[in-house]
Order: C-alpha cells, then sequence, then structure tokens
C-alpha cells in the first residue's frame, strides 16, 4: 500500500487509512481465523504504526463437524468433543495474533452459538435463551462473559458488542461487510451495527470508522 501511495496511485477509500499512535483498532471476527484471514494485514500496519489493537471472537467455532472430524479423527462427536474443537480452535487465534504481535490480553472470545448467530439475530430480542445442538451450551462460558449471566440470546450478543465498543472507544473497526453471504458473518456485522448504532445516538463524536 505504501509503495502504491508513494507511487501517486490513488487508493479505494476504504484502504486509504492514516494510521499512528492514536489509532485504536477493534477486529470483529465471528470465527477463529476469520480475524487472521480478514485483517492480518490492518493488524500489522496499526501495530506498526504505534497504535492499539483488540480482537474479538464472537464465537468459537465448534459447530464444525467436518473440522472437528479432521483435527481428532472423531467422528462420532459429542458435545464435549464440539466444546473441545472450540477450545482449539481458540488456541489456534491466539498463536495466530502473538504471531502478528497481538497480546493475549488483547483478544477476547464470547462464546456465542456457532452456526446460529443469524438465527437469534432474526428472533425475539428476548426469546428463551438458545441451546446450541452441538455443544448443547445455552450462554457463554463463564470466564467469557462481558456481562454476567449472558446466555443465547440476540439481545445478549448485541449488549456485549456494544459493552465492548463502549470501553475500548475504537477509532476503526473491521468486521464482516453486510452482504457476506455466510450467515454467521453476515450475522456480525448486523450485531455489530446495532450496536454501533446505539453508540451514535449516546455519543456521536466517538463514532468509530
Amino acid at each position: 500500500l505504501l509503495a502504491l501511495q508513494s507511487a501517486g496511485i490513488d487508493l479505494p477509500p476504504q484502504l486509504a487509512l492514516t494510521v499512528g499512535p492514536d489509532t485504536r483498532l477493534l477486529v470483529l471476527a465471528p470465527h477463529p481465523d476469520d480475524e487472521a484471514l480478514g485483517a492480518a494485514g490492518l493488524i500489522r500496519r496499526v501495530l506498526g504504526g504505534g497504535g492499539s489493537v483488540r480482537v474479538v471472537l464472537v464465537t468459537s467455532g465448534d459447530a464444525f463437524p467436518e473440522g472437528l472430524e479432521a483435527a481428532t479423527h472423531v467422528r462420532r462427536p459429542t458435545a464435549r468433543d464440539f466444546r473441545y474443537y472450540g477450545s482449539m480452535r481458540e488456541r489456534e487465534t491466539l498463536a495466530a495474533m502473538e504471531a502478528l504481535g497481538v497480546k493475549r490480553s488483547q483478544v477476547e472470545f464470547l462464546g456465542f452459538p456457532d452456526g446460529a448467530l443469524c438465527y437469534i439475530a432474526t428472533r425475539e430480542p428476548n426469546a428463551k435463551a438458545f441451546e446450541s445442538p452441538f455443544t448443547r451450551r445455552m450462554n457463554p462460558p463463564v470466564p467469557e462473559q462481558v456481562i454476567h449471566g449472558s446466555q443465547y440470546r440476540g439481545a445478549d450478543v448485541r449488549r456485549e458488542i456494544e459493552a465492548i465498543i463502549a470501553a475500548y472507544a475504537p477509532t476503526l473497526v473491521a468486521m464482516p461487510h453486510p452482504e457476506d453471504h455466510h450467515p454467521e458473518h453476515c450475522a456480525t456485522n448486523i450485531f455489530a451495527q446495532e450496536a454501533l448504532d446505539a453508540l451514535k445516538r449516546r455519543e456521536p463524536r466517538r463514532m468509530p470508522r
């Protein structure tokens, strides 16, 4: 990007960023690996400019039977197997982020249900908590709850993302595109946009890019 800019080539608006010590990047990823596949270059760019980075994983990517079988050779997985696979994917994210220079304290897992974000995004905000058919959980693991008592409900996903944005006060947010065809990615955008809209109503001057 720097080479293109130095050559006098105009960048698309999405890439024409100026980063520095005041840049605070928040990466909202639906699954472990999306943060690296989607934003590794941006993360390195912000860190290289002296800015700060926080990475948030909305799910642990546990509802992936094919991936679980490939990783563990278990053909008839139980809820315990899916939970273990989610923790494995979380560890992979931590290793990838460490390689990019992101510390463990800057990575947060929310533990919401993989394979169901789109479904709970379309339900009534305070509907009965959804139970994952994979992990058999109805709420994020207690250590991963940003708001104590959060359950697998749309209102709780929105509240947690809003709380993270309000506390971290990012200047820049990276998240899936609203037209992403993957349902978990699209739902992550919906929840994030609703959280940003709530922030805009309260503190319009703090809106990140």
